[in-house]
């Protein structure tokens, strides 16, 4: 069926669009549904997640604010990606890059340092078909442009 659509629409450019658009819908609700497991199992220090493209249970630690705690660093911008992409697909077929930005490089994309806590920000960033995929560690925030 997903053949089926890509070959029906006239433009690579947009079959990327519509790509790009249905990994960000897929990290959204992976991420919300992730909340809101913790906000049903009480809150704690930490979860067992199944995701979909995954064959046994992530135990994930979790913040106060109910998100998943990733290593500040690309091997946890990594993991967190594994979560909503298939490896194959990683690899080998859409060409993404992980990038783990400090505390210069936010303040290039943003003009500041700080989020409203005052903590350094530190952000997962991911490239795929011209989008440009923001993740905030601290937040659990997901910011897409193009």
């Amino acid at each position: 069926m997903l053949l089926t659509v890509k070959n029906a629409l006239d433009e690579n450019a947009q079959w990327h669009v519509i790509s790009a658009k249905g990994l960000q819908t897929k990290m959204q609700t992976g991420l919300t549904q992730i909340y809101w497991q913790w906000q049903q199992k009480g809150r704690p220090a930490q979860i067992e997640f199944m995701p979909e493209n995954q064959s046994s249970v992530v135990l994930m630690t979790m913040s106060k604010q109910g998100v998943p705690v990733i290593e500040a660093n690309k091997a946890g911008c990594e993991q967190l990606l594994s979560w909503f992409v298939d490896e194959q697909y990683r690899n080998d077929q859409i060409n993404l890059t992980t990038t783990f930005l400090n505390r210069d490089a936010v303040t290039k994309l943003h003009n500041h340092t700080n989020n409203a806590n005052g903590a350094s920000e530190k952000i997962c960033k991911f490239e795929y078909a011209q989008h440009v995929f923001l993740y905030h560690l601290f937040t659990g925030n997901l910011n897409v442009s193009s």
